[in-house]
């Protein structure tokens, strides 16, 4: 491993940052930071797991929702409740999840998603897939990220 970031003690007092991505190859990921005194990003929680075979039949959003219910639900203990939580994803049509109208949702799967998540408050932003280097590849590209943008 080239590059990493460090770990940290979570604060409950600072903004958290979810980094999630689904793949059907891949499987899912995620990585949660929070940035230091210095402005650095800290990791503070990451995971993955593969792609079972039932959700190889999934549409790209159903897995791209099912990412983010894994992310969420794997680190609970740090974003629900927490009120700064902001998601990025490759994915845009996550970005407008918190204003479903669930009367409008006839897909049982993803009203089942939403299910798990809707007690959780955070934002959604959208960035593009070679930006979402850390859920994607976190341990080739983690310092490439980190100099790329800027999160505020």
């Amino acid at each position: 491993m080239k590059h990493h970031l460090p770990i940290t003690p979570y604060d409950p007092s600072r903004p958290l940052h979810l980094f999630v991505d689904s793949s059907i190859t891949k499987g899912m990921g995620f990585v949660l930071l929070q940035k230091d005194d210095s402005n650095k990003h800290m990791v503070v929680q990451c995971g993955s797991t593969y792609i079972t075979q039932a959700q190889r039949m999934y549409s790209v959003y159903e897995l791209e929702l099912a990412g983010l219910v894994f992310a969420l639900v794997k680190t609970k203990h740090y974003t629900l409740g927490a009120v700064n939580t902001v998601v990025y994803t490759d994915h845009q049509a996550l970005v407008n999840i918190n204003n479903n109208d669930w009367d409008r949702i006839e897909n049982t799967r993803v009203l089942r998603m939403l299910s798990k998540i809707n007690h959780f408050s955070f934002v959604v932003q959208h960035l593009k897939a070679q930006h979402n280097l850390i859920a994607d590849r976190s341990e080739e590209h983690t310092s490439e990220l980190q100099s790329q943008f800027r999160i505020s």
